[in-house]
């Protein structure tokens, strides 16, 4: 209920505001045994700094704690009440990453909050690649260093389709084609629509020309440019029945 969860809260909070109270008593001893540095035994200083690790962790670690536990509890009846499945530790797996096609190269995908209402199924993720660069220190020196860089993040949406896609189909933000002043640089997957206002935003692509076209009617593509006017998502992949 709301009222166990607002004492898990407080609870919550006076285990913080001791443990804060605890680090600048630490912090208080610490300057202490700095002045008296030279009459402190070596053991007695050690045994100060685990304590303030363990404090200072613990100090991260509850309000953390607290915030994922909250919104799990929050949400989980609400969701159980409408028959939704809510696992925050899971997602999507990264078969449905890459068939959404949301990024071209990746080498590490973290995912969680995973909700599936049976007609669709979402997961927030957060996708990295690794990226080199050069270092140069003082004396002129060139190092190669490497560092995870963010190429994704945000909601990935795995819905049931009213239409069975026999091929991929592919709709991505519009971008500027060389075959539309230069026919000979022809593009064979790329479905032009007959709708002015989708081709505003959106590109088409497919191995199945016939096919995109018997998918993406008139009334569905107004539904996407609403979804793009409203929520800004610019890719949508049909296959299957998804």
């Amino acid at each position: 209920t709301l009222e166990e969860i607002e004492k898990e809260r407080e609870q919550y909070l006076n285990n913080f505001y001791f443990t804060l109270f605890l680090i600048i008593g630490w912090i208080v001893a610490g300057v202490w045994v700095y002045k008296n540095f030279e009459h402190i035994n070596v053991w007695v200083f050690i045994g100060y700094l685990i304590l303030l690790f363990l404090g200072l962790k613990t100090l991260h670690t509850i309000p953390e704690k607290f915030c994922n536990e909250f919104e799990y509890e929050i949400l989980k009846p609400m969701f159980e009440k409408n028959g939704i499945v809510y696992k925050p530790d899971s997602s999507l797996s990264e078969a449905d990453v890459q068939i959404s096609e949301i990024v071209s190269e990746y080498d590490e995908i973290n995912g969680r909050n995973y909700i599936n209402t049976g007609l669709f199924e979402m997961s927030y993720f957060v996708i990295t690649k690794e990226e080199e660069y050069t270092e140069t220190d003082s004396d002129g020196n060139e190092t190669v260093q490497t560092r995870d860089v963010t190429v994704f993040t945000g909601w990935l949406v795995k819905h049931k389709f009213y239409k069975y896609a026999e091929h991929k189909i592919t709709v991505t933000d519009n971008s500027f084609h060389l075959s539309d002043v230069l026919p000979i640089f022809h593009d064979n997957t790329r479905v032009k629509m007959d709708s002015p206002e989708f081709e505003k935003y959106f590109d088409v692509y497919s191995e199945d020309q016939i096919g995109s076209r018997v998918v993406l009617t008139h009334n569905f593509m107004d539904d996407l440019v609403e979804i793009r006017e409203k929520f800004g998502v610019d890719k949508f992949v049909f296959i299957g029945e998804y």
